[in-house]
């Protein structure tokens, strides 16, 4: 279950996924690598927010 817990931490977006093929085929040690290397690809999602600012000044 170590994939799950870290992509649980990471606020991956799949982590749901991840823990499912965990759990479900984390038996096979191909699939439970490959979870492992999903977990700690960058799934986290980032949202830059852009303000402007009006200039108050009086001409």
């Amino acid at each position: 279950m170590l994939p799950a817990v870290i992509a649980l931490c990471r606020k991956h977006s799949n982590w749901l996924i991840i823990s499912l093929l965990n759990f479900l085929l984390g038996w096979t040690i191909i699939v439970w690598i490959v979870c492992l290397i999903w977990s700690f690809v960058s799934g986290v999602k980032q949202t830059i927010i852009i303000r402007e600012e009006k200039n108050k000044e009086k001409k």
